[in-house]
């Protein structure tokens, strides 16, 4: 097997693993009896229903919240200790557009190099312009960030989280708030990314899906990945896990379905143990 945990990925070939995790918020449980491994240099597409747990999958990778059952583990380490390696743009950011803030300044943020005055050295300011020239806003720096259009803003955004130097990059629906033209360059950008290091990106669009992802990753209170070999080859209408778990549906109705025989599965580590239905704990 080529390739350790000091060029960016675990001992045994997955950037990303989760084993027969389970994840509740207080009694409701939001994932159950999770398994997949990211290969490097994946780029995978998250896509499910709202409120079917993509967020809080990504969360889990991020180390921000704790599985109840299962393990997680990021380049083989618990996540909390793989931080530096992943980057993260959220869904929402909620910023002052009267803050005196340029674009340098917010990619400078990701390089987890400055001091408490707010100083940055040599090697944060080259890593800061590469990340820029690599998103396609090299000539931007000095703009108000205010003043961005939102797909600008989504690449500085995207800038910052390169700039720390991550091996993964999680991106919660990057593009939920750009035009489609935007979109598509975006898409494009993440495809390029995929090169050099792994990318996840939530998506509800299947179209953007199938043209550029190399995985899916079904979401919907459980989770199942799969080649995007697979998923074209079945045009979006074969049951996944020989009909045990989800269904793409082709159409405007592109959604994962219908997890609930997968959900009733008894919880992997307690043998023996009914898994507690919706709304139990």
């Amino acid at each position: 097997m080529s390739g350790g945990i000091g060029d960016g990925q675990a001992a045994d070939g997955a950037v990303a693993a989760l084993a027969d995790v389970c994840f509740s918020y207080g009694h409701q449980e939001v994932l159950h009896n999770v398994t997949f491994d990211v290969p490097p240099r994946a780029l995978v597409a998250v896509v499910g229903p709202n409120g079917g747990g993509k967020t809080t999958l990504l969360r889990l990778l991020l180390g921000l919240e704790q599985p109840r059952y299962g393990t997680v583990r990021v380049f083989g380490r618990a996540p909390e200790s793989a931080r530096r390696r992943v980057g993260y743009v959220p869904q929402v950011l909620a910023y002052d557009t009267h803050f005196p803030v340029n674009v340098n300044d917010v990619v400078l943020m990701g390089t987890l190099d400055g001091s408490l005055a707010g100083t940055y050295g040599r090697r944060a300011r080259q890593a800061a312009a590469a990340a820029l020239e690599r998103v396609g806003l090299a000539g931007l720096g000095f703009r108000p960030f205010a003043e961005l259009s939102g797909g600008e803003r989504q690449r500085a955004l995207i800038a910052q989280a390169l700039a720390g130097g991550p091996r993964l990059l999680l991106l919660d629906e990057p593009t939920a708030s750009v035009d489609p033209p935007t979109a598509d360059r975006l898409h494009e950008l993440f495809r390029q990314l995929a090169e050099s290091l792994t990318v996840l990106f939530v998506s509800h669009n299947l179209g953007v899906v199938t043209a550029h992802a190399t995985h899916v990753l079904c979401v919907n209170r459980t989770a199942d990945l799969h080649p995007i070999s697979d998923v074209l080859s079945e045009t979006f209408s074969t049951a996944y896990g020989g009909g045990q778990m989800v269904v793409l549906q082709h159409g405007a109705a592109c959604q994962v379905v219908d997890p609930s025989a997968v959900l009733t599965a008894p919880h992997r580590h307690l043998a023996g143990e009914e898994c507690a239905r919706e709304g139990r704990p």
